[in-house]
């Protein structure tokens, strides 16, 4: 699942909570949601955590992991 696919399935403010998680700002984590920027292999992690697995690291970073 995407990262923009989990944003789908949960309730509104998701996003400011997952940020928050991984130690983020809320602008990162949307740029990334709509690929516009790519996630470190570090915050990859943090967000397949965060999402407890929903969102891999391999579906975030396919060319590192």
């Amino acid at each position: 699942m995407t990262l923009k696919e989990w944003f789908q399935t949960q309730p509104r403010g998701a996003g400011v909570k997952l940020a928050a998680a991984v130690e983020v700002t809320p602008t990162w984590i949307a740029l990334i949601a709509a690929s516009r920027r790519k996630a470190s292999p570090r915050l990859a992690k943090a967000i397949e955590d965060a999402t407890q697995g929903a969102v891999t690291r391999q579906e975030l970073r396919p060319d590192l992991f």
